[in-house]
């Protein structure tokens, strides 16, 4: 009960009231509310259509107030968020996610492949050996590479490249 009268920050309605047009009583309350009148049953009718239409037009103003605050939340929540798509051929640095002290924080310089579906990329080795695993953009940086790299800056363990490796 108490989630349907709760008054939401968006609409500014209670749920209960959205759905039925009227404000939601809490048990015990000891005023009986008036919906109509037993003497004048057109008037009942035409009382309740009204506020029928105009719980339609409220509901159709509270749509709108309900997409421009997805929009708003979506400004908040993503203003952080760049895309930073890597070309084939782009150097990049891996997060080393088994750091432990006294290893660097990334490994690599890795090449990027292909992009593959939802961020991820196919890596190479800088000997060019593939790996078998698909990284997602967010564990990667771009190394800045003046030439061509053939060899590791940071040589991982041969734990770490079992892991990169897939093996």
């Amino acid at each position: 009960m108490a989630l349907r009268m709760r008054t939401s920050r968006v609409t500014g309605m209670t749920p209960f009231e959205i759905l039925y047009g009227v404000k939601a009583r809490v048990p015990g309350v000891t005023q009986a509310p008036m919906l109509f009148n037993p003497v004048d049953i057109d008037a009942n009718v035409q009382g309740r259509a009204k506020k029928l239409e105009r719980l339609g037009r409220t509901r159709e103003a509270l749509t709108f107030a309900t997409e421009a605050a997805k929009k708003q939340m979506a400004r908040y929540y993503n203003w952080k968020v760049t895309t930073d798509p890597l070309k084939p051929g782009d150097f990049v640095l891996l997060t080393n996610e088994t750091k432990t002290k006294g290893q660097y924080r990334h490994i690599g310089p890795f090449r990027a492949l292909e992009r593959r579906l939802f961020d991820t990329y196919r890596l190479a080795e800088p000997n060019g050996t593939p790996l078998k695993t698909l990284v997602h953009r967010d564990r990667m940086k771009r190394a800045q590479v003046d030439k061509e790299v053939m060899v590791y800056w940071y040589h991982p363990t041969r734990h770490e490249m079992g892991d990169l490796r897939g093996g």
